[in-house]
């Protein structure tokens, strides 16, 4: 019955990117009083199957991972809202209103992704990996834990942005500032204070950026070995460097975390090539983190894959991922995963 079921729904995804790529755009407009309202709709959706010979009692998985449905529409020339809901987990992720006046200065309030790492901001939609980096995982707010709830880097707050001194191809100066709550998606604030990101990207060529950052903030949670919740601190710095052009992709960043007197660290970096520009790309992706510096408790991720696109905006994907643990970290030294993953957009 399992694989009928997920027969059926390869096909009706076959059938959605080929829809996707005949109409040779992302989101669709419904005719009659929704264009009055400059409405325009989408979404995404994600199939995985992977294996992990580290898990003893389901090594094999395949499910549902993903299934975003996304509405935005323009209240004024310079006033949009987007509100985004995912239908596996049942939540909404996104909603916000952002005021555009000029490239140079936009604000943006409600929850969306905070732009924090220069990964962060990347959909999984465009993501050379099935997965995001380990270390920005944890790091820059995708995960839950100490306080937070995970949302892929998201966040309740106010952001202001812009690009500055522009020539006639690019920016040479992009900036991000927020305030946010600092627990992430679909939660009140559980403390006193706001957390503080700031990000500032310097752009010498076009498609070469070198960017810097800080997050700054509390988390309310109960610290291993205490008996009641306090506030610890959350603090994040970031140095990262990226380059694109229409075949080659490079990007790498080092974070370092101070969470509650716990110092932590990362640092990734990854390179794709496209062998068949727009249609097929092979990539690796090397990944270093510490939970702890203190016991040197590490992980490293060593990752190859490749992406093949059906249509636009839809693509098989598939990794290899092999992992090595320090003895702090956990008991098993190694492990090894592969993921296939179906993409849909429509």
């Amino acid at each position: 019955m399992k694989t009928k079921l997920w027969l059926v729904l390869l096909a009706v995804s076959f059938n959605l990117c080929t829809l996707s790529a005949q109409e040779e755009k992302k989101g669709f407009t419904l005719p009659g009083l929704a264009n009055s309202y400059d409405l325009k709709f989408g979404g995404y959706g994600l199939l995985l199957y992977q294996y992990d010979d580290a898990n003893a009692v389901k090594p094999h998985e395949f499910k549902p991972r993903v299934a975003f449905l996304w509405m935005e529409g323009k209240v004024s020339n310079t006033i949009r809202y987007t509100v985004m809901a995912e239908a596996v987990s049942a939540k909404m992720y996104e909603y916000y209103m952002d005021w555009v006046p000029s490239n140079a200065f936009k604000v943006r309030a409600g929850q969306f992704k905070t732009a924090f790492t220069l990964e962060t901001p990347v959909s999984m939609t465009v993501l050379e990996s099935v997965n995001y980096a380990r270390s920005v995982s944890t790091l820059a707010g995708h995960s839950a834990g100490m306080g937070l709830a995970g949302g892929g880097g998201r966040d309740i707050g106010v952001q202001v942005s812009g690009s500055l001194l522009e020539n006639s191809n690019h920016s040479y100066v992009h900036y991000w500032a927020g305030l946010v709550q600092g627990t992430g998606i679909n939660t009140v604030e559980n403390n006193n204070t706001k957390d503080f990101y700031g990000t500032l990207a310097l752009e010498p060529l076009k498609g070469f950026r070198v960017s810097g950052g800080l997050y700054a903030g509390q988390a309310r949670y109960q610290k291993a070995g205490a008996t009641v919740e306090e506030d610890h601190v959350r603090n994040r710095w970031l140095l990262g460097a990226d380059y694109k052009t229409d075949r080659l992709s490079l990007r790498t960043e080092w974070l370092h975390g101070n969470d509650g007197g716990i110092q932590k660290e990362g640092l990734y970096g990854t390179a794709q090539w496209y062998f068949v520009p727009k249609k097929f790309n092979a990539f690796v992706k090397a990944d270093r983190f510490n939970t702890n510096k203190e016991i040197d408790a590490t992980a490293t991720d060593y990752i190859v894959g490749a992406n093949y696109y059906v249509a636009n905006g839809c693509r098989f994907q598939l990794n290899y991922q092999h992992s090595e643990f320090s003895d702090t970290w956990t008991a098993d030294k190694s492990a090894d995963k592969v993921f296939l993953q179906l993409q849909v957009v429509f």
